[in-house]
């Protein structure tokens, strides 16, 4: 009898191991899977719920954070997708750290497409990248929902929250990190909303990150870790670029990556540079921030066109209209000084006695005009001249972080 118990008990262990995945690496969102008391993960089971009912499909998220390599989250979806759905009604969202692989079947290719899954993984996304699977499943169970019919105004309702188009991962913002609270909270929200567009339109990634203390590294190694550990960058390179600014040392640095190195050279760095420490000594971080995401769009884009922006072919530079009314003011305040200093030497020279001669050999020393018949016509001069210009190489200089 003890035997046969524990041959029971051996084959439920390997049947259950078959059919539940490892939470240690793997998280499971939809009608079963991990559940708790979070406000995201009710918003799950909720619209899981509802999507159930309402049209019968089964809409679960998976993810492996420990999966990786090309197809990694098509691979780990296809080792498990006859455990996970016993309706022949589902749509399935599988995620690796690599990747994200979307599918569906029975009523749901009425309405799914490439287009669509596109959208979902761009949804997803940003969640995804800072480890918030919670929201990426949130998010996703929100774009079937709609995608099947329901009404976007019914999810707040449902879920207690605006999942649909938020802004915060977990707290922070993904694109400016503002560690030295150098912005307002609405400047910080313009902001991102501007980095994130950029951002998605030119497929590199735009950063902005400030803090107190670089913690004893260089301004450089601080940027290229930032970069590196906190999932930036766009494609197979990582393309984009990250500004860093410190406040102890009163230091900024621009990390460039993948196609960023191409983009911006060590010349246009230094004219974007140029550009945004005018604003920072003046304390205006906003404008400075702001000036930095528009002049790297404009890089970015010159350098896709195949002209990037390097020595002897910069863009022109605009004027503020702070730049110009500070010109304006300055030229009016010496003005009005020379003005002042020239009326007071006047004055001065007028409170003397002034008589005029009658004649104009009154103002000739005796003997000293002569007229020799010398006479000389100038009448022109011409001046060839050649530019010779130092080879300053342009072109980015490079370094492994």
């Amino acid at each position: 009898m003890k035997k046969k118990l524990l041959v029971f008990i051996t084959t439920l262990a390997l049947l259950m191991s078959i059919a539940t995945p490892a939470f240690a690496s793997e998280h499971w969102y939809g009608r079963y899977g991990e559940a708790g008391d979070t406000e995201e993960l009710q918003s799950v089971s909720t619209l899981s719920n509802t999507i159930y009912d309402t049209y019968g499909v089964e809409a679960i998220y998976i993810a492996n954070d420990e999966a990786t390599g090309e197809d990694s989250a098509k691979n780990y979806y296809l080792s498990v997708k006859d455990t996970i759905t016993a309706s022949d009604n589902y749509i399935i969202y599988s995620c690796s750290a690599d990747d994200a692989y979307v599918a569906w079947n029975g009523s749901c290719s009425e309405v799914m497409s490439g287009d669509v899954a596109d959208s979902m993984f761009e949804d997803c996304e940003q969640y995804e990248e800072a480890g918030r699977y919670d929201l990426a499943a949130v998010k996703f169970l929100s774009d079937v929902f709609i995608t099947l019919g329901g009404n976007a105004a019914d999810i707040s309702s449902q879920t207690g929250s605006d999942i649909d188009t938020p802004e915060v991962i977990s707290g922070q913002y993904r694109n400016i990190v503002d560690e030295a609270n150098l912005l307002t909270d609405s400047e910080k929200s313009s902001l991102e909303n501007k980095l994130q567009t950029i951002s998605k339109e030119q497929q590199f990634d735009v950063v902005v990150v400030t803090v107190d203390s670089l913690d004893g590294k260089t301004p450089m190694a601080y940027a290229d870790d930032y970069y590196d550990y906190n999932g930036y960058g766009y494609g197979a390179n990582n393309d984009g670029c990250l500004l860093l600014v410190a406040m102890d040392t009163r230091d900024w640095w621009i990390s460039t990556t993948g196609y960023g190195i191409t983009a911006l050279t060590d010349a246009g760095i230094d004219y974007i540079g140029d550009r945004i420490v005018s604003y920072m000594s003046d304390g205006d971080w906003d404008g400075a921030f702001n000036a930095y995401a528009e002049l790297v769009d404009d890089f970015v884009t010159e350098a896709k066109s195949g002209t990037p922006y390097d020595t002897g072919h910069m863009p022109k530079k605009h004027r503020s209209a702070k730049d110009i009314l500070k010109a304006l003011a300055i030229s009016i305040i010496v003005g009005l000084i020379i003005g002042f200093v020239v009326m007071k030497k006047v004055k001065s020279d007028y409170t003397h006695a002034v008589r005029a001669k009658a004649s104009a050999s009154d103002y000739l020393v005796d003997g000293s005009l002569q007229i020799t018949g010398s006479y000389e016509n100038f009448l022109y001069s011409n001046v060839t001249q050649t530019i010779i210009e130092k080879d300053s190489g342009g072109g980015s200089s490079t370094h492994t972080g």
